[in-house]
């Protein structure tokens, strides 16, 4: 296992099937995922659990990736926030919507690039201190 601790993750993806294999992954790996299927009910976990790290699908219906970032950013700013997009986003569209975010990811992608992000936002150093990256399986 790559990482020296186990992270509660927080998984936030509308497909259940996305949600379900994220969440397998990273049990295989050590770490404890929760997933919630919409942002409003991952955000009131929060308040009742410490989460180190979230994988947040940016394209979801009821509230998208961006604005449940925005609110971890602002209720939560210790927890590195991984996005997924199923298209290419830019550093610049980011600080247009004014956030934080540790890394970008592009669907689909592979359990190595989810590793690569998480290991590169809580890996070292303060969250989120490094630029964004992008990871996309090819």
């Amino acid at each position: 296992m790559p990482y020296h601790r186990r992270l509660e993750v927080l998984v936030v993806d509308d497909e259940a099937m996305v949600a379900m294999a994220l969440e397998a992954f990273l049990l295989s790996i050590g770490h404890r995922p929760t997933s919630y299927p919409n942002g409003v009910e991952a955000l009131a976990a929060l308040k009742n659990k410490g989460f180190h790290a979230a994988v947040i699908d940016l394209g979801m219906l009821d509230m998208n990736g961006w604005e449940v970032t925005r609110q971890i950013n602002r209720l939560r700013p210790d927890i590195a926030v991984i996005l997924a997009s199923g298209r290419m986003v830019t550093a610049d569209e980011s600080r247009a919507m004014e956030v934080r975010v540790s890394a970008i990811l592009i669907k689909p992608f592979g359990q190595f690039q989810l590793m690569a992000a998480l290991d590169g936002a809580v890996g070292s150093g303060p969250v989120g201190s490094g630029p964004v990256g992008w990871y996309r399986d090819r």
